[in-house]
C-alpha cells in the first residue's frame, strides 16, 4: 500500500475518532464534581460511643434516633425524665392487654429503642405483667433491661455488605475513603465490618471540576469534533473517484 494511502487511512480513522470524542467524557467524568467519603471509626465503653474524629460528626450524633438522651438535645428532655422515672419505679402500667404473659413486642417501631440514663444503657420493652390478670388478658407494664453499649452497637450497626451500603460507602468503610463522582446516600448508623470493627461514614468533600478538567471537558466536546469535520473535509478533496467499465457503442 502506498505510503498516501496509508497515511490517508490514518487520518480518517483520526478524524472518526475526534468526530467521536464528545462520547469520551461520560466515562471520564471530567465534567463533574468529585465526593469524597471518609470513615471514622465508631467505640463503645465507659459509658459513651465515641469517634475517634469526633469534628467528622455533627452534633446530632447517627444515633441519637436509636439511643435516648446521649447528647442533651433540648426537646429529649421530656422522654429522658419519662424514662428516669420509669428507670425509679421499674415499671408504669398501661391501659393495654394481651394474651399470655412475658414479654411482648410493641406492634409499631418506638422513635428509640435504647436510653442512657447515668451512664449504663437500657433497652425499652413491654412486659405482659403475669401478676396484673384481667378479663381480656394480661395488662402490658412499660419496663426498662439493662444491657451493654458494645450490644446496642451492634444491634443498631449495619453489616458493611447489606443492600442499602453502596460499593462507594463500603470502600470508605473499609480502606478509609473513597471517591464518587455521584452523591451516594450514607447510612445513618454506623456500618459493621468483617472483623466486627464500627465505621461511620460522611460526606467529607465535594469538589468542583478543575480549571484543566473543563478545558479538556471543552476540547472534547467542541473543538475536537470540529477537528474531526475539517479533517474529514480535507480527505473528500483528496478522493477521485474512476469510473472503469465498458462504453456502449
Amino acid at each position: 500500500m502506498p505510503f498516501t494511502i496509508r497515511r490517508d487511512v490514518v487520518l480518517a480513522i483520526l478524524a472518526l475518532g475526534l468526530l467521536a470524542a464528545s462520547l469520551w467524557v461520560l466515562p471520564l467524568h471530567v465534567d463533574e464534581p468529585t465526593y469524597r467519603y471518609e470513615r471514622t471509626a465508631v467505640t463503645a465503653g465507659n459509658g459513651s460511643i465515641d469517634y475517634a474524629d469526633a469534628d467528622a460528626v455533627s452534633h446530632e450524633t447517627p444515633l441519637r434516633d436509636e439511643i435516648a438522651c446521649t447528647d442533651g438535645i433540648p426537646w429529649d428532655s421530656r422522654a429522658c425524665a419519662f424514662e428516669r422515672l420509669l428507670l425509679e419505679n421499674r415499671t408504669v402500667p398501661t391501659d393495654i392487654q394481651y394474651g399470655s404473659a412475658g414479654r411482648v413486642w410493641p406492634p409499631v417501631d418506638d422513635r428509640y429503642q435504647y436510653v442512657l440514663l447515668n451512664e449504663t444503657v437500657y433497652e425499652t420493652i413491654y412486659i405482659a405483667n403475669e401478676s396484673a390478670r384481667q378479663n381480656d388478658g394480661y395488662r402490658i407494664d412499660l419496663a426498662l433491661e439493662r444491657t451493654t453499649l458494645e450490644q446496642v452497637l451492634r444491634d443498631v450497626s449495619i453489616p458493611v455488605t447489606a443492600d442499602e451500603v453502596s460499593p462507594t460507602i463500603a470502600e470508605a468503610a473499609r480502606s478509609g475513603a473513597a471517591d464518587s463522582h455521584r452523591k451516594v446516600e450514607t447510612p445513618d448508623t454506623p456500618i459493621r465490618l468483617e472483623d466486627e470493627s464500627f465505621q461511620y461514614v460522611t460526606l467529607a468533600e465535594r469538589s468542583a471540576p478543575s480549571l484543566p478538567a473543563r478545558g479538556l471537558d471543552f476540547l472534547l466536546t467542541y473543538l475536537a469534533p470540529l477537528l474531526g469535520l475539517s479533517l474529514l473535509g480535507h480527505l473528500s478533496r483528496r478522493v477521485e473517484v474512476t469510473y472503469v467499465g465498458n462504453e456502449r457503442r
